[in-house]
């Protein structure tokens, strides 16, 4: 067998004997969980922080690039939260989003904790405390980025200014702006994500070679994906008619989440390979 299959077909063994169906199960259902409990926490935060519109363009930034059958179902749910009143980040509903929030992090946390065999033995306050920080740091970074997304617009007023010099219309600039921040964010999110979140901290050199395929492999199905939709959706509404938009969430999140765990499970292979080639020489 060439050593490229031979490599894919002992990730996949490794998936399922770590259980990565179930497991993808669990981060997708802490996922759709933590998702709006997450919204409410940057509603509060960037509340306090003096610009409550700020939330409304993070979440822009989140899932704005999502596959339009995707996103607009969401969207008006997202609104809806991201528009209702709170009192202050000390809420008693802003600190339990956080809790709730960091449950996906330690699902990813599992995933990443089985794909490279690392057992954990810190106790359960410890591990979600530090997950509890990943969710206020992700938080924060994703308010700044969108703030800058929020005063991008008002650069009309150099462009007016400077017209002549202008070779791309402001609209063209900040769609592309808006972009490519958040293809940035994804490809610096997996890096960090694969890096940092083992129990054990993992190399550069170990995690890279993954994090190339999960960026690649997410962008590549989110393409396929949308085309799909575009010509087949109603198959999603005649099979589960009013939860078709669930459906297919789910379904996407899912296949994201399975793309995410077998590409760990390659790292682990080829850190693996590299040990042993040593003494096989």
């Amino acid at each position: 067998m060439p050593h490229g299959l031979k490599l894919l077909y002992s990730a996949f063994l490794k998936f399922i004997q770590d259980d990565g169906w179930a497991i993808a199960s669990h981060i997708t259902l802490t996922a759709l969980t933590s998702l709006f409990p997450f919204l409410i926490f940057l509603t509060a935060l960037s509340g306090f922080l003096g610009n409550s519109e700020v939330a409304d363009a993070a979440a822009g930034l989140l899932f704005g690039d999502w596959p339009r059958q995707i996103f607009e179902p969401l969207s008006r749910e997202i609104h809806i939260v991201l528009t209702q009143p709170h009192s202050g980040l000390l809420t008693t509903g802003a600190v339990l989003s956080i809790y709730f929030s960091s449950s996906s992090v330690l699902a990813v946390r599992t995933a990443l904790n089985r794909a490279y065999n690392i057992i954990d033995m810190r106790p359960w306050w410890i591990l979600r405390l530090e997950a509890i920080g990943y969710v206020l740091i992700a938080g924060i970074v994703l308010l700044l980025i969108a703030f800058l997304l929020l005063i991008a617009p008002f650069s009309h007023l150099w462009q007016e200014k400077f017209s002549h010099f202008s070779l791309f219309p402001l609209p063209f600039l900040h769609s592309s702006l808006h972009y490519g921040f958040a293809i940035i964010l994804l490809g610096i999110g997996i890096f960090l994500t694969q890096l940092f979140l083992p129990a054990q901290r993992q190399s550069i050199a170990k995690v890279t070679p993954g994090v190339i395929l999960i960026f690649l492999s997410w962008i590549t199905f989110g393409k396929a994906f949308a085309i799909y939709l575009k010509n087949f959706a109603n198959n999603y509404v005649a099979t589960y008619a009013g939860l078709a938009s669930i459906m297919i969430i789910i379904g996407f999140l899912y296949t994201l989440t399975v793309l995410f765990i077998y590409f760990s499970e390659i790292n682990q292979i080829l850190s693996q390979t590299r040990v042993e080639l040593p003494d096989d020489k």
